[in-house]
């Protein structure tokens, strides 16, 4: 039988300058999965059958991709088992991507298949919202770098294995760190999903619940650690919020919020975190305080079982 080379693609927005002049950078190289430039492989016209659904300008947007997450194969004509397994190959390492590097876009996953003369096929194309996710503000201006590129090399096989091999609760914090930023835009309600995540990061081995999440979590990561370390707002504003300064008021946000209460007045009239333009509110900054601790756990974890 003969096979068709094909590929599954998921674009890499916003990326930094260096990452977008790399050369191509193996991911999961055993099984084909590469972080490549693949401008001009796309054109309007390849994207006419979703016409009905996508605008001129959704279609133009689209061919001005740049650098993605490639997986080339080979199957036969006909979308199966190699396509399928394809797509959850590269959107598990999209997913692993968002924790290591979250940036304010969505993921769509395109699949193709080459002719004889190279000429492109798209035959599988997902659309995200337009509008895009409500991210915290910190999460705002970052770049994918290929620092993180490096890191998603590492972590990754361990990554893909968590929804088989867990453990539980890593998978379940996983989940809920993703479900926030994709999938829910009310602030306060993504406070109480990255919250659920960190409790679930600090379920001990034999499954029972931690009685002091407080005092669990600042076992778990140093109390002078800075929730903005690793962001890109760091740079701009060289802000430091120190974990222990703020954990109390976090679980404090944590329990008003799930029974029904709201930020305090008190809060309203206190300046939370120096930003590029003014001052963000207290109760924004400990949202993003919920996202940056739920996914240094997260990150950490992985990290431990690489090492």
């Amino acid at each position: 039988m003969s096979l068709t080379r094909k590929a599954t693609i998921v674009p890499l927005m916003p990326v930094a300058w260096d990452l977008e002049s790399a050369a191509r950078i193996p991911v999961f190289e055993e099984r084909g999965l590469f972080v490549e430039n693949v401008q001009g492989l796309l054109t309007a016209k390849h994207l006419e059958l979703w016409r009905e659904y996508l605008s001129d300008n959704q279609r133009k947007f689209t061919t001005r991709i740049r650098i993605g997450l490639v997986h080339r194969f080979e199957s036969s004509g006909h979308v199966g088992r190699e396509e399928e397994a394809s797509k959850t190959l590269v959107e598990g390492a999209a997913a692993c991507l968002q924790i290591l590097r979250p940036t304010r876009s969505r993921s769509q996953l395109i699949q193709l298949r080459f002719s004889e003369d190279s000429s492109v096929d798209v035959f599988r194309f997902t659309h995200p919202r337009e509008n895009p996710p409500n991210v915290p503000q910190s999460d705002i201006v970052n770049t994918i770098r290929p620092i993180d590129i490096g890191k998603l090399r590492v972590v990754l096989p361990m990554f893909l294995n968590l929804p088989k091999d867990g453990p539980g609760n890593v998978f379940r914090a996983v989940k809920n760190f993703l479900l926030a930023y994709s999938e829910i835009d009310e602030p306060f309600a993504q406070v109480l999903v990255w919250m659920a995540g960190i409790e679930s990061m600090l379920w001990t081995q034999t499954g029972d619940q931690v009685a002091d999440r407080r005092k669990k979590l600042l076992e778990t990561i140093d109390p002078t650690w800075n929730v903005y370390e690793d962001s890109a707002t760091e740079e701009f504003t060289r802000v430091e919020v120190k974990i222990g300064d703020i954990v109390d008021d976090l679980f404090d946000f944590r329990n008003r919020l799930v029974h029904g209460g709201w930020v305090p007045e008190e809060w309203q009239r206190r300046k939370g975190r120096q930003a590029v333009s003014g001052v963000v509110e207290y109760s924004e900054m400990l949202r993003e305080a919920s996202a940056a601790i739920l996914r240094k756990l997260i990150v950490d974890w992985l990290d431990q079982q690489t090492t």
